[in-house]
């Protein structure tokens, strides 16, 4: 979906590198010592026992004074060979083993952020939204992107509070595009934003009963959906606009005898431009539009 800039990124990569160049060579350096060293100790232990087992092999019997010190400073000598060797044997200075360690760990810390500069998206599907252009900052755990399964189609629509009241999740409906109202699907409320249902958005998700061909529609495609919330039959009805109002009541105007007349009335259902009638009209009135 996005690359996102890795520019300080890599200038502290280039600095991480050269600082694990820096330990790794300070590193080898003193391992290169420790060895020398170990060799030289281990030769200087031979060259001082031949020196000790001469000297015993060619003391006086029973030795002299003078052979017995020999003897003495000879064995001295060697044991401090010894003493050499036993302390090149702990290696390298392990704060040098650390820094080495500790540079190599930086370095890959920063490759593996520079790895994840790539923003993937987790699904297979068509980018149908993205908000900031090169440079923009974003704001973490926001939404940045959508990517939509196009095999699975739905419409979502934003709805008002006093109508999502008036609706409930698995509601049939029929679906129609708005450029051919004469195609009509059937479908059914798959979602509602919160409180009216379980949609982790503000809008209302609408399935198809059965998936049309991909190639039917494209994304952004205006839809139009009706709801049938209650059906009533041989009900009395007028258009809303033959419906009045005035300080909070309800009424319409009737031609009686040549007299136009106010007559209260209580309303039913109302959807399509039609309002039902309870009570104060009755069937072959001639009503008054306004």
């Amino acid at each position: 979906l996005a690359q996102l800039n890795t520019a300080a990124l890599e200038h502290q990569l280039l600095a991480a590198e050269e600082e694990l160049a820096i330990a790794t060579s300070i590193f080898e350096s003193a391992d290169n010592q420790v060895r020398f060293d170990s060799r030289r100790a281990a030769l200087n232990l031979q060259m001082a026992q031949l020196q000790l087992d001469h000297a015993i092999a060619n003391a006086a019997d029973p030795p002299t004074g003078d052979n017995e010190l020999n003897i003495s400073l000879l064995t001295i000598q060697r044991d401090l060979v010894q003493v050499a060797i036993d302390e090149l044997s702990d290696g390298v200075d392990p704060q040098l083993r650390f820094d080495v360690t500790r540079a190599q760990k930086r370095v890959d810390e920063i490759k593996a952020t520079i790895a994840n500069a790539s923003l993937v998206s987790p699904m297979t599907g068509r980018l149908i939204y993205f908000t900031p252009d090169p440079g923009d900052p974003v704001i973490a755990f926001e939404p940045i992107a959508v990517v939509a399964d196009l095999s699975v189609l739905e419409i979502t629509d934003e709805m008002n509070a006093e109508d999502l009241t008036e609706l409930a999740e698995g509601m049939p409906l029929s679906i129609k595009r708005a450029s051919l109202p004469g195609n009509v699907y059937s479908g059914a409320i798959a979602s509602l934003p919160a409180p009216y249902g379980l949609a982790t958005d503000g809008y209302v998700h609408v399935a198809f009963a059965e998936q049309p061909p991909a190639d039917e529609f494209k994304v952004g495609d205006r839809m139009n959906f009706t709801v049938l919330i209650e059906e009533r039959d041989d009900v009395l009805w007028l258009p809303s606009s033959a419906i009045r109002q005035f300080s909070g009541r309800n009424f319409i105007v009737v031609q009686n005898e040549g007299l136009q007349q106010r007559v209260d009335v209580r309303l039913g259902l109302e959807g399509d431009g039609r309002v039902e009638i309870l009570e104060g009209a009755e069937e072959n009135q001639t009503v008054i539009g306004p």
